[in-house]
Protein backbone atom coordinates (compact mmCIF):
# COMPACT_ATOMS: atom_id res chain seq x y z
CA UNK A 1 0.00 0.00 0.00
CA UNK A 2 1.52 3.35 -1.04
CA UNK A 3 2.11 5.43 2.22
CA UNK A 4 0.59 9.22 2.23
CA UNK A 5 3.95 10.76 2.52
CA UNK A 6 3.65 14.16 4.78
CA UNK A 7 5.96 16.96 5.74
CA UNK A 8 5.77 18.55 8.93
CA UNK A 9 7.02 22.29 9.39
CA UNK A 10 8.16 22.93 12.51
CA UNK A 11 11.24 24.44 12.63
CA UNK A 12 12.84 22.55 15.54
CA UNK A 13 12.93 19.11 16.70
CA UNK A 14 13.91 20.04 20.40
CA UNK A 15 11.57 20.22 23.40
CA UNK A 16 8.54 22.30 23.05
CA UNK A 17 4.97 22.75 22.97
CA UNK A 18 4.49 22.48 19.40
CA UNK A 19 7.55 20.40 18.81
CA UNK A 20 6.28 17.81 21.29
CA UNK A 21 2.49 17.62 19.28
CA UNK A 22 4.28 17.11 16.05
CA UNK A 23 6.47 14.38 17.75
CA UNK A 24 3.37 12.63 18.97
CA UNK A 25 1.30 12.72 15.86
CA UNK A 26 4.10 10.60 14.48
CA UNK A 27 3.99 8.15 17.50
CA UNK A 28 1.06 7.00 17.66
CA UNK A 29 -0.55 7.66 13.65
CA UNK A 30 -0.76 4.89 11.80
CA UNK A 31 2.44 4.74 9.99
CA UNK A 32 1.25 2.10 7.41
CA UNK A 33 -0.70 4.98 5.93
CA UNK A 34 1.45 7.70 6.30
CA UNK A 35 5.34 8.70 5.86
CA UNK A 36 6.32 12.17 8.10
CA UNK A 37 9.23 14.18 7.27
CA UNK A 38 10.54 17.06 9.65
CA UNK A 39 11.85 20.76 7.79
CA UNK A 40 13.71 22.25 10.55
CA UNK A 41 15.68 25.32 10.39
CA UNK A 42 19.42 25.38 11.29
CA UNK A 43 21.71 22.24 11.86
CA UNK A 44 21.26 22.01 15.00
CA UNK A 45 20.13 18.51 16.27
CA UNK A 46 16.90 18.12 18.19
CA UNK A 47 16.28 16.44 20.96
CA UNK A 48 13.49 14.00 18.86
CA UNK A 49 15.73 13.85 15.73
CA UNK A 50 17.16 9.92 16.32
CA UNK A 51 13.15 9.22 17.12
CA UNK A 52 11.93 10.18 14.22
CA UNK A 53 14.95 8.43 12.34
CA UNK A 54 13.87 5.55 14.10
CA UNK A 55 10.36 5.14 13.63
CA UNK A 56 11.09 5.26 9.43
CA UNK A 57 11.03 9.37 8.92
CA UNK A 58 13.05 11.82 7.70
CA UNK A 59 14.86 15.08 8.54
CA UNK A 60 15.35 17.69 6.91
CA UNK A 61 17.41 20.79 7.57
CA UNK A 62 17.37 24.14 5.89
CA UNK A 63 18.78 27.49 6.65
CA UNK A 64 17.02 29.80 9.18
CA UNK A 65 14.23 31.91 7.44
CA UNK A 66 16.24 34.92 9.19
CA UNK A 67 18.88 34.81 6.58
CA UNK A 68 16.69 36.15 3.97
CA UNK A 69 12.92 35.37 3.10
CA UNK A 70 13.93 34.83 -0.79
CA UNK A 71 16.55 32.26 -0.56
CA UNK A 72 14.24 30.35 2.34
CA UNK A 73 11.17 30.24 -0.34
CA UNK A 74 13.47 28.71 -2.85
CA UNK A 75 15.34 26.37 -0.05
CA UNK A 76 11.42 25.25 0.81
CA UNK A 77 10.42 24.73 -2.78
CA UNK A 78 13.37 22.73 -3.58
CA UNK A 79 12.47 20.47 -0.11
CA UNK A 80 9.39 20.25 -1.81
CA UNK A 81 10.28 18.73 -5.42
CA UNK A 82 13.44 16.36 -4.26
CA UNK A 83 11.88 14.96 -1.15
CA UNK A 84 8.74 15.05 -2.58
CA UNK A 85 6.38 14.47 -3.59
CA UNK A 86 4.42 15.30 -0.92
CA UNK A 87 0.40 14.34 -0.62
CA UNK A 88 -0.18 16.91 2.59
CA UNK A 89 1.85 19.95 4.21
CA UNK A 90 1.62 20.03 7.84
CA UNK A 91 2.60 23.19 9.23
CA UNK A 92 3.34 24.78 12.55
CA UNK A 93 5.50 27.42 12.45
CA UNK A 94 2.53 30.42 12.98
CA UNK A 95 3.00 33.47 10.34
CA UNK A 96 6.30 31.79 8.76
CA UNK A 97 3.86 29.15 7.35
CA UNK A 98 2.81 31.36 4.95
CA UNK A 99 5.95 30.91 2.86
CA UNK A 100 5.45 26.76 2.94
CA UNK A 101 2.04 26.97 2.02
CA UNK A 102 2.62 29.17 -0.54
CA UNK A 103 5.18 26.75 -2.37
CA UNK A 104 3.19 23.62 -1.66
CA UNK A 105 0.46 25.45 -3.93
CA UNK A 106 3.07 26.06 -6.51
CA UNK A 107 4.38 22.58 -6.62
CA UNK A 108 0.41 21.11 -6.57
CA UNK A 109 0.60 19.64 -2.68
CA UNK A 110 -3.05 19.31 -2.19
CA UNK A 111 -3.88 19.12 1.09
CA UNK A 112 -2.05 21.84 3.09
CA UNK A 113 -2.53 22.70 6.80
CA UNK A 114 -2.08 25.72 8.74
CA UNK A 115 -1.74 24.45 12.55
CA UNK A 116 -1.73 27.17 15.62
CA UNK A 117 -0.09 26.94 18.77
CA UNK A 118 0.08 30.14 20.34
CA UNK A 119 -1.73 33.39 21.10
CA UNK A 120 1.25 35.54 20.21
CA UNK A 121 4.61 35.17 18.61
CA UNK A 122 6.85 38.14 20.66
CA UNK A 123 6.30 39.04 23.56
CA UNK A 124 6.31 42.81 22.40
CA UNK A 125 5.66 43.46 18.54
CA UNK A 126 7.18 45.81 16.58
CA UNK A 127 6.06 47.70 13.81
CA UNK A 128 7.76 45.92 11.54
CA UNK A 129 6.45 42.20 13.05
CA UNK A 130 2.51 43.65 12.93
CA UNK A 131 3.50 44.50 9.18
CA UNK A 132 5.02 41.17 8.64
CA UNK A 133 2.06 39.26 10.35
CA UNK A 134 -0.60 41.19 8.08
CA UNK A 135 1.28 39.54 5.27
CA UNK A 136 1.83 36.43 5.99
CA UNK A 137 -1.78 35.72 7.21
CA UNK A 138 -3.35 36.69 3.96
CA UNK A 139 -0.54 34.16 2.56
CA UNK A 140 -1.65 31.71 5.05
CA UNK A 141 -5.46 32.60 4.26
CA UNK A 142 -5.27 32.37 0.13
CA UNK A 143 -2.93 28.64 0.41
CA UNK A 144 -3.57 26.92 2.85
CA UNK A 145 -7.11 24.21 2.90
CA UNK A 146 -7.36 23.54 6.15
CA UNK A 147 -6.97 25.75 9.69
CA UNK A 148 -6.42 23.78 12.64
CA UNK A 149 -5.71 25.14 16.43
CA UNK A 150 -4.82 24.09 19.82
CA UNK A 151 -7.84 26.30 21.14
CA UNK A 152 -9.86 28.99 20.20
CA UNK A 153 -7.94 31.94 20.75
CA UNK A 154 -4.89 30.59 19.13
CA UNK A 155 -7.12 30.16 16.13
CA UNK A 156 -8.23 33.23 16.13
CA UNK A 157 -4.70 35.32 16.94
CA UNK A 158 -3.32 33.70 13.46
CA UNK A 159 -6.32 33.48 10.99
CA UNK A 160 -8.28 36.22 12.28
CA UNK A 161 -11.65 35.60 14.22
CA UNK A 162 -14.12 35.80 11.19
CA UNK A 163 -12.10 33.16 9.56
CA UNK A 164 -11.45 30.90 12.21
CA UNK A 165 -14.73 30.81 13.43
CA UNK A 166 -16.54 30.06 10.17
CA UNK A 167 -14.22 27.41 8.59
CA UNK A 168 -11.51 26.78 11.72
CA UNK A 169 -11.27 23.95 13.84
CA UNK A 170 -9.72 23.33 17.15
CA UNK A 171 -7.96 19.76 17.42
CA UNK A 172 -7.05 19.90 21.32
CA UNK A 173 -3.01 18.70 22.07
CA UNK A 174 -3.01 14.79 22.76
CA UNK A 175 -0.88 13.62 25.50
CA UNK A 176 -0.46 9.49 26.24
CA UNK A 177 -1.79 9.91 29.43
CA UNK A 178 -1.15 6.59 31.27
CA UNK A 179 2.47 7.52 31.05
CA UNK A 180 1.41 10.73 33.96
CA UNK A 181 -1.06 8.06 35.86
CA UNK A 182 0.72 8.86 39.26
CA UNK A 183 2.97 5.85 40.42
CA UNK A 184 4.51 6.03 43.84
CA UNK A 185 7.38 3.93 43.20
CA UNK A 186 8.80 5.75 40.48
CA UNK A 187 7.97 9.43 42.47
CA UNK A 188 10.46 7.68 44.96
CA UNK A 189 13.24 6.86 42.74
CA UNK A 190 12.95 10.57 40.89
CA UNK A 191 13.43 11.61 44.49
CA UNK A 192 16.06 9.87 45.41
CA UNK A 193 18.27 10.56 42.39
CA UNK A 194 17.91 14.74 43.07
CA UNK A 195 18.38 13.94 46.52
CA UNK A 196 14.84 15.58 47.61
CA UNK A 197 13.18 12.98 49.80
CA UNK A 198 11.95 15.25 52.08
CA UNK A 199 11.36 18.27 50.58
CA UNK A 200 8.56 20.26 48.97
CA UNK A 201 8.69 20.29 45.44
CA UNK A 202 8.43 22.90 43.22
CA UNK A 203 7.84 22.10 39.36
CA UNK A 204 8.08 23.36 35.72
CA UNK A 205 8.55 22.56 32.65
CA UNK A 206 9.00 24.46 29.84
CA UNK A 207 11.31 25.83 27.48
CA UNK A 208 13.86 28.38 29.38
CA UNK A 209 12.86 31.63 27.54
CA UNK A 210 11.43 34.85 28.00
CA UNK A 211 7.28 33.30 27.54
CA UNK A 212 7.66 30.80 29.93
CA UNK A 213 7.99 33.70 32.67
CA UNK A 214 10.89 31.88 34.82
CA UNK A 215 12.51 34.60 36.12
CA UNK A 216 9.39 35.38 37.95
CA UNK A 217 9.26 31.81 38.92
CA UNK A 218 12.50 32.47 40.45
CA UNK A 219 10.98 35.40 42.21
CA UNK A 220 7.67 33.26 43.99
CA UNK A 221 10.59 31.11 44.89
CA UNK A 222 12.55 33.59 46.62
CA UNK A 223 9.53 34.54 48.45
CA UNK A 224 8.52 30.77 49.31
CA UNK A 225 11.53 29.63 51.12
CA UNK A 226 11.08 32.40 53.89
CA UNK A 227 7.83 30.29 54.19
CA UNK A 228 9.33 27.10 54.30
CA UNK A 229 12.67 26.00 54.97
CA UNK A 230 11.98 22.64 52.72
CA UNK A 231 11.25 23.98 49.75
CA UNK A 232 13.27 22.91 46.33
CA UNK A 233 12.15 24.36 42.77
CA UNK A 234 13.15 21.99 40.10
CA UNK A 235 13.13 23.80 36.41
CA UNK A 236 12.87 21.31 33.69
CA UNK A 237 14.14 22.30 30.16
CA UNK A 238 16.86 24.56 28.22
CA UNK A 239 16.61 27.58 26.33
CA UNK A 240 17.95 30.90 25.87
CA UNK A 241 17.35 31.98 29.31
CA UNK A 242 19.35 29.68 31.51
CA UNK A 243 22.43 32.30 31.67
CA UNK A 244 20.05 35.09 33.37
CA UNK A 245 18.47 31.99 35.53
CA UNK A 246 21.76 31.35 36.63
CA UNK A 247 22.56 34.83 37.01
CA UNK A 248 19.47 35.31 39.62
CA UNK A 249 19.82 32.09 41.20
CA UNK A 250 23.00 32.49 42.43
CA UNK A 251 22.10 36.27 43.14
CA UNK A 252 19.65 34.92 45.51
CA UNK A 253 21.99 32.37 47.23
CA UNK A 254 19.27 29.62 46.04
CA UNK A 255 21.65 27.55 44.56
CA UNK A 256 21.43 24.51 46.72
CA UNK A 257 17.88 24.35 46.19
CA UNK A 258 17.11 25.01 42.45
CA UNK A 259 17.75 22.28 39.84
CA UNK A 260 18.19 23.08 36.25
CA UNK A 261 17.70 19.52 34.94
CA UNK A 262 18.20 20.90 30.85
CA UNK A 263 16.36 18.53 28.44
CA UNK A 264 15.10 15.66 29.54
CA UNK A 265 12.78 13.04 27.85
CA UNK A 266 11.33 11.82 31.38
CA UNK A 267 8.88 15.11 32.27
CA UNK A 268 6.49 12.92 32.81
CA UNK A 269 8.69 10.73 35.66
CA UNK A 270 10.38 13.98 36.88
CA UNK A 271 5.97 15.58 37.63
CA UNK A 272 5.66 12.10 40.02
CA UNK A 273 8.38 14.09 42.02
CA UNK A 274 6.71 17.30 42.38
CA UNK A 275 4.45 18.36 44.88
CA UNK A 276 3.19 21.21 42.84
CA UNK A 277 3.10 22.69 39.08
CA UNK A 278 3.40 26.37 38.45
CA UNK A 279 3.41 27.52 35.38
CA UNK A 280 3.60 31.70 35.03
CA UNK A 281 3.63 32.03 31.79
CA UNK A 282 3.49 35.62 29.92
CA UNK A 283 0.90 33.84 26.94
CA UNK A 284 -0.01 30.24 25.66
CA UNK A 285 -1.80 28.30 22.85
CA UNK A 286 -2.61 26.11 24.96
CA UNK A 287 -0.72 24.87 27.57
CA UNK A 288 0.21 21.44 27.20
CA UNK A 289 2.64 20.91 30.12
CA UNK A 290 -0.29 22.11 32.15
CA UNK A 291 -2.31 19.52 30.92
CA UNK A 292 0.36 16.35 31.07
CA UNK A 293 0.73 18.07 35.55
CA UNK A 294 -3.15 17.67 35.83
CA UNK A 295 -2.65 13.89 34.29
CA UNK A 296 0.03 13.58 37.01
CA UNK A 297 -2.43 14.37 39.97
CA UNK A 298 -0.64 17.66 40.77
CA UNK A 299 -1.94 20.59 41.84
CA UNK A 300 -1.16 23.49 39.31
CA UNK A 301 -0.69 27.49 39.81
CA UNK A 302 -1.36 28.78 36.35
CA UNK A 303 -1.10 32.33 35.51
CA UNK A 304 -3.96 34.52 33.89
CA UNK A 305 -2.47 34.01 30.33
CA UNK A 306 -3.46 30.30 29.92
CA UNK A 307 -6.42 29.41 28.08
CA UNK A 308 -8.48 28.04 30.20
CA UNK A 309 -9.10 25.42 27.76
CA UNK A 310 -6.19 23.86 29.58
CA UNK A 311 -8.06 23.89 32.97
CA UNK A 312 -9.49 20.30 32.84
CA UNK A 313 -9.73 19.65 36.73
CA UNK A 314 -10.19 21.62 40.26
CA UNK A 315 -6.48 21.03 40.49
CA UNK A 316 -5.78 24.28 38.62
CA UNK A 317 -6.00 27.62 40.14
CA UNK A 318 -5.21 30.77 38.29
CA UNK A 319 -3.56 34.10 39.72
CA UNK A 320 -2.93 37.11 37.45
CA UNK A 321 0.25 38.13 36.85
CA UNK A 322 -0.16 41.35 38.32
CA UNK A 323 -0.54 39.46 42.18
CA UNK A 324 2.38 39.96 44.51
CA UNK A 325 4.80 38.00 44.67
CA UNK A 326 3.95 37.49 47.97
CA UNK A 327 0.13 36.04 46.87
CA UNK A 328 1.97 33.74 44.65
CA UNK A 329 4.08 32.06 47.16
CA UNK A 330 1.31 32.10 50.02
CA UNK A 331 -0.82 30.49 47.42
CA UNK A 332 2.30 28.17 47.18
CA UNK A 333 2.69 27.06 50.39
CA UNK A 334 -0.95 26.51 51.27
CA UNK A 335 -1.09 23.55 48.86
CA UNK A 336 -2.54 20.32 50.56
CA UNK A 337 -1.37 17.04 49.23
CA UNK A 338 -4.30 14.76 47.52
CA UNK A 339 -5.35 11.69 45.98
CA UNK A 340 -3.65 11.43 42.80
CA UNK A 341 -4.55 9.00 41.11
CA UNK A 342 -8.40 10.64 42.04
CA UNK A 343 -7.60 12.93 38.48
CA UNK A 344 -6.76 10.73 35.98
CA UNK A 345 -10.18 8.62 34.77
CA UNK A 346 -11.79 12.46 34.14
CA UNK A 347 -8.98 13.06 31.77
CA UNK A 348 -9.21 9.65 30.47
CA UNK A 349 -12.31 10.04 29.05
CA UNK A 350 -11.65 14.06 27.60
CA UNK A 351 -10.26 15.22 24.59
CA UNK A 352 -6.81 15.07 25.31
CA UNK A 353 -5.79 11.52 24.41
CA UNK A 354 -3.16 11.24 21.63
CA UNK A 355 -4.88 8.50 20.41
CA UNK A 356 -7.80 10.59 19.65
CA UNK A 357 -6.02 13.17 18.47
CA UNK A 358 -3.47 10.99 15.50
CA UNK A 359 -7.20 9.22 14.39
CA UNK A 360 -8.36 13.21 13.72
CA UNK A 361 -5.60 14.13 12.23
CA UNK A 362 -5.14 10.88 10.10
CA UNK A 363 -9.43 11.65 8.69
CA UNK A 364 -8.76 15.42 7.95
CA UNK A 365 -5.61 14.07 5.90
CA UNK A 366 -7.34 11.55 4.14
CA UNK A 367 -10.61 14.09 3.83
Amino acid sequence: MKKNRVLQVIGSLSMGGAENVAMNLYRYIDREKFEYHYLVYGEKIGIFEKEVLALGGKVIHIDEPSNGYIKFSKEIEKVLIEHGPYDIIHSHTLFNSGFALKMAKKVGVKKRIAHSHSTKNKVRNSIYIKFYQVIMRKLILKYATDYISCSQEAGVFLFGEKVFLNRGKIMKNGIKLDKYKFNPITRQKVREEFNINHKFVVGHVGRLVQVKNQLFLIDIFKQLVTLREDACLILVGEGNDRGLLEDKINEYKLTSSVILTGNRDDADELMQAMDVFVFPSLFEGLGLALIEAQAAGLHCIASNKVPREAFITDLVKQISLDEPIEHWANIINEIQEVDRNQYYPKLEKGDYNIELLASSVESLYLD
